[in-house]
């Protein structure tokens, strides 16, 4: 499965990125614990290329557009095997391609802050973590919820849920799998309906209702908006 949207927010935002860093790398680990709390064994991370972000945009050099098929910030694919003064190199799926990368840490397009495609260890190095669950299988729950309807009245949260039990807990958490972001009480489903209070400081942020087990195992979650009409 994909988590993340690191390159496509690199493209966007350009050196904004750098802002968006902690966010993005904290929804890989959210989609991981995710993966842990519903039974997962073993998690395996990887990503199909880095990428460098240069404080100042990247200085741009020269490759005329009548030498290249294709051209990008960090390399251009060559035509027919044209000396284009810079470093050439075979493409992995076919070496009768000639790719042509840019020096050191600059581009073929001016202006760029984000890129990858080109020679740096940052573009290169892409590195696999492993995630195992050490931990002795918990059983599964029993029980069943499924989240039909949430509005907002003001700041109280109005929940409709369908269960297979009694005992099912909601409660709204910036992060699903963590305890620790909750910014309600648990309250107890009645007759599958329910109603969570927030704080007027949490007004306008994004949330998610979750619906919980006994134990504590996520049931179902929806992502809202709080106090949104």
């Amino acid at each position: 499965m994909q988590s993340g949207d690191i390159d496509k927010e690199g493209h966007v935002k350009g050196l904004k990125l750098a802002a968006r860093i902690d966010t993005l790398l904290d929804e890989v680990v959210e989609r991981a614990e995710e993966l842990i709390a519903a039974g997962w064994r073993k998690i395996r991370i990887v990503t199909d290329h880095g990428w460098i972000l240069t404080p100042r945009p990247m200085s741009k050099v020269d490759l005329p557009k009548h030498l290249t098929e294709t051209r990008w910030g960090r390399c251009a694919v060559i035509k027919d095997s044209v000396d284009s003064g810079y470093q050439q190199v075979g493409w992995y799926w076919n070496s009768a391609v000639s790719i042509a990368m840019a020096p050191g840490v600059c581009s073929f397009k001016a202006g760029q802050n984000y890129d990858h495609g080109g020679l740096s260890l940052q573009e290169c190095m892409t590195p696999v973590i492993q995630i195992r669950n050490t931990k002795a299988v918990t059983a599964v729950s029993a029980v069943t919820a499924t989240l039909s309807d949430i509005r907002w009245l003001g700041l109280t949260c109005k929940i409709q849920a369908e269960t297979t039990a009694d005992g099912v807990l909601a409660v709204l958490r910036t992060h699903p799998a963590d305890p620790d972001s909750e910014i309600t009480k648990r309250k107890p489903l009645k007759d599958g309906k329910c109603s969570l209070l927030v704080d007027d400081q949490f007004e306008g942020s994004s949330a998610v209702l979750v619906l919980l087990d006994d134990q504590g195992n996520v049931l179902a979650k929806k992502p809202t908006l709080v106090g949104d009409e």
